[in-house]
């Protein structure tokens, strides 16, 4: 039976690390054998490179939140570490980052990774204390980390957190651990740089709609203007005789008839974007309008005003005799607020890349809900979770609109048909006819004093 630090080791080589050989004494002594620029793994947010650099992961999709900033504070904090010395990755999609936490929704991001990403930090602290402290044979009380450098009251001794790597991350793992108090943070609460603000002022940084993988297919879809509409019939002639339009097919619904997840429509692949937007042009499309065609705007305001002089809703609240208040009093205002339908409209339109294969499926998102779509991916495709891979890409805005599965929906309806690498998109004018809308509403609201 391997002991945990063996059983690290070889972990170690099956995830493709390198073993290091480094030579710790208890007394004072250089440390041997470090190759530069090895990571070892301390948790699933935390990475220390023997030159001294910390990978921190972040589970949360970026959206525009700031995330990548902020939750790899957290662990920054904690860990004692130079926040220059922070490389933020995104993680993928996986239960081991805080299972129905990991989604980008309602401003909980903080608040749900406040103690876990902080935990992660201090675990990591823990064990390059520990790995010191073996290291100048003192006790571990006496040694502390600051801006990157491991340093002990006893002397003026140091050395830098990478020096120590490879040793602390075969300790066991601490079970109990002290957070800071909040009156010695150094980093929450300063203001540090955006870990991706030179990608993204120089135009690298890698959004969903900048995924390329060999052979990979463009796809996007016509649909019905009715929500509910299905497709009566469709000639693709014109369309299929554009250069680099490769195919078309009718995509269906999916979900209850009248009030389906997605719409159905007509999907165009090709070798370009340019040439799937021209084929879906040429499109001809009769359509079976359905259930919902006599509902419009007008239509919405009526029925609105007829339910709002209701007063037979249900009663959230009732104190005190409500009607009789304002019957009574000589002083009234009453005012009806109307919020129409309004579209998310993000800078970056909604869109999915899938490489699916018989056996697996790899997956690069734009999705706020990433675990929910990796598992409701892998049920769609009747696979395995674990042979599924959903890579999360930063997302150009979301605003809660990624957070309707619509358009993966679609996009996986794609690959099947396809079974090749595609990236199904929506163009601006889709994302504004097929939003998942705010909701048309009307609020009556009455006052007397």
């Amino acid at each position: 039976m391997y002991e945990r630090r063996d059983f690290l080791k070889v972990g170690s080589l099956a995830t493709g690390g390198l073993l290091l050989g480094i030579n710790f004494s208890c007394k004072e002594k250089p440390v041997e054998k470090v190759v530069p620029g090895e990571f070892h793994n301390f948790n699933a947010y935390v990475k220390i490179n023997t030159n001294g650099i910390v990978e921190i992961t972040n589970p949360i999709p970026e959206i525009g939140q700031g995330v990548k900033t902020s939750l790899p504070m957290l662990v920054a904090e904690e860990l004692g570490i130079a926040w220059e010395d922070v490389n933020v990755v995104q993680a993928d999609a996986g239960e081991q980052f805080g299972g129905t936490d990991q989604r980008a929704a309602g401003s909980y991001s903080v608040i749900a990774f406040w103690e876990p990403m902080r935990k992660a930090g201090a675990i990591a602290r823990e064990l390059i204390l520990h790995a010191a402290s073996e290291h100048w044979n003192l006790p571990k009380e006496q040694c502390f980390i600051e801006k990157s450098i491991v340093q002990n009251k006893n002397n003026r001794l140091k050395l830098g957190i990478g020096k120590l790597a490879e040793e602390a991350a075969t300790f066991e793992l601490p079970k109990n651990v002290r957070l800071k108090d909040q009156k010695d943070f150094n980093l929450i609460g300063t203001s540090v740089t955006n870990p991706e603000v030179k990608k993204i002022v120089e135009g690298v940084a890698q959004y969903g709609q900048d995924v390329r993988i060999p052979g990979m297919l463009y796809a996007s879809a016509e649909k019905c203007d009715t929500y509910g509409g299905t497709v009566k019939m469709f000639d693709a002639s014109k369309a299929l005789r554009i250069p680099g339009v490769q195919n078309v097919f009718k995509i269906s619904f999916f979900g209850n008839k009248d009030r389906p997840n997605t719409r159905e429509g007509v999907a165009v692949v090709g070798d370009s974007v340019w040439a799937v937007l021209q084929g879906r042009k040429a499109l001809k499309i009769e359509w079976n309008l359905g259930v919902n065609t006599s509902e419009s705007t007008v239509t919405l305001h009526n029925e609105c005003q007829r339910l709002i002089e209701l007063k037979n809703g249900t009663e959230v609240k009732n104190d005190g005799d409500v009607y009789k208040a304002l019957r009574s009093s000589p002083n009234k205002l009453e005012a009806v607020y109307h919020l129409p339908l309004i579209a998310h409209i993000p800078m970056e339109t909604v869109n999915c890349t899938i490489d699916l294969k018989q056996d697996s499926c790899e997956i690069w998102s734009t999705t706020q809900t990433p675990l929910f779509e990796r598992n409701f991916l892998a049920r769609f495709f009747k696979l395995p979770e674990e042979k599924v891979i959903l890579h999360v890409m930063r997302i150009g805005g979301g605003f809660g609109r990624r957070l309707a599965p619509d358009y993966t929906i679609e996009a996986a309806k794609v690959a099947q048909e396809v079974m090749k690498p595609v990236q199904y998109f929506w163009t601006r004018e889709d994302d504004i006819k097929y939003d998942a809308y705010r909701p048309f509403s009307y609020h009556k609201l009455m006052a007397s004093w």
